[in-house]
């Protein structure tokens, strides 16, 4: 059994616990995440690839 297609769906990057940075470096994380979440707005749809088998006995 294989099954291949494509979901619509919306990505999005969020992480805990950068306050442990200082300052300029939190910003300079927060301006990087925003950036990925900015480059992953572009994708609409996902591709996928399904792989099973079966067995009856």
């Amino acid at each position: 059994m294989a099954e291949l297609g494509g979901r619509l769906t919306t990505l999005r990057l969020s992480t805990t616990g950068q306050q442990a940075l200082d300052p300029d470096d939190r910003a300079t994380f927060n301006q990087s995440i925003a950036d990925i979440n900015d480059d992953l707005r572009k994708f609409g749809v996902v591709p996928f690839v399904t792989i099973g088998m079966s067995f009856r006995f």
